[in-house]
């Protein structure tokens, strides 16, 4: 799932953008109840997410990309919501990284390994994880 404001939809920095409404707890819990819908049909999934670095066009400073806003606030979210019984978590602070490897998957660490070379290669521009 990938989340912005609508204004922001053809921007480069459409996940980087601040908007301050408040109304963050609630996208990120309907994210996380539709965890739940997808195991329904796929018990073994496993989930992933990156918080992407804050860009401010107005005084032109970027967040790096080490340990972001919001994957500090997704991370949270996400350890206070779902608990380890049936995913085991992962967390990549070098590129905002963090991985619900499901415990149905079989070899948890291989299935790891497995997801993060997906991640580098899907998001190719982010840094060796």
């Amino acid at each position: 799932m990938k989340f912005y404001a609508q204004k922001d939809s053809k921007s480069d920095f459409k996940y980087s953008h601040i908007l301050n409404k408040g109304d963050i707890f609630n996208i990120l819990i309907t994210c996380l109840r539709s965890v739940q819908l997808i195991l329904q049909d796929y018990p073994d999934a496993s989930f992933g997410f990156i918080g992407a670095r804050t860009i401010d066009p107005i005084s032109n400073r970027a967040e790096d990309f080490e340990n972001t806003q919001r994957f500090r606030v997704y991370s949270q979210i996400v350890q206070a919501t779902i608990g380890d019984q049936t995913f085991d978590h992962f967390t990549y602070e070098s590129v905002s990284g963090y991985l619900l490897v499901n415990r149905n998957a079989g070899d948890i660490d291989n299935k790891e390994q497995l997801i993060r070379q997906m991640f580098t290669s899907t998001y190719n521009n982010l840094l060796d994880i």
